[in-house]
């Protein structure tokens, strides 16, 4: 009788490792709604127009961004998310004009709610092929110019919570690498990244003036402030 006591207990913990697994694989392989909604409308026949006027908005904010050219006055730019996955499903490698380069990070996608902005795109492959996924707000910080917060609100595999620190570690490389101070600060609820642009100027060249998400768009503002 002890004899099948252990195996009984040995059948019901498989079960219960088989269960454990089968939701482990559930909520890895579940994609975000904001990532399946732009995937499942792969390709769109306004995709290659609005790429390339998505294209070449994003550049010339990185120009106004950097004061590549000079000049002065205000500019804004402002991007729906129909304009961005637009231009991401055209062609995956734009994503490097908007993030880090980051091995393995395929099929990128964003999506608003609210204010706050979801980017996400896969990781892995074959079986082992899953949704990486980043939820963020951000704002100006009053009084301190070119200065703004990020609030990193999720890290999730699928629908599994991930942990955070090694995307604040790449943000922060990411910084640096674009002569920009990020400091990261504990929120009430989770971590918030102040960072200030043109660390290194003394008198800088560039004013933001405005980060906002919300209304289904990112906008972006600010002034030049150097002479052409």
């Amino acid at each position: 009788m002890r004899q099948w006591a252990w195996v009984r207990a040995g059948l019901l913990l498989l079960a219960v490792l088989a269960v454990v697994a089968a939701g482990l694989t559930w909520v890895t392989k579940a994609e975000p709604e904001f990532y399946a909604a732009a995937s499942a409308v792969r390709p769109q026949a306004d995709d290659p127009r609005l790429a390339s006027e998505t294209q070449t908005r994003i550049s010339e904010l990185l120009n106004d961004l950097t004061a590549q050219f000079g000049g002065t006055g205000d500019w804004q730019k402002s991007f729906t998310t129909n304009e961005l996955n637009a231009f991401l499903r055209e062609d995956d490698e734009h994503a490097l004009l908007l993030r880090p380069k980051w091995e393995g990070f395929t099929d990128p996608r964003v999506g608003i709610v609210g204010d706050r902005l979801s980017v996400g795109g896969r990781v892995g492959e074959g079986l082992f092929s899953t949704v990486l996924s980043v939820e963020v707000r951000a704002w100006m910080v009053a009084g301190e110019p070119n200065t703004f917060a990020v609030e990193l609100v999720s890290v999730r595999l699928g629908r599994l919570p991930w942990f955070k620190r090694w995307l604040m570690d790449r943000m922060t490389a990411f910084a640096v690498q674009n002569n920009a101070d990020l400091t990261w600060y504990r929120g009430t609820a989770n971590p918030v990244a102040v960072c200030r642009l043109r660390a290194s100027q003394t008198q800088p060249d560039v004013l933001l003036g405005a980060v906002d998400i919300g209304n289904d768009r990112i906008t972006i503002g600010g002034r030049g402030l150097v002479g052409p």
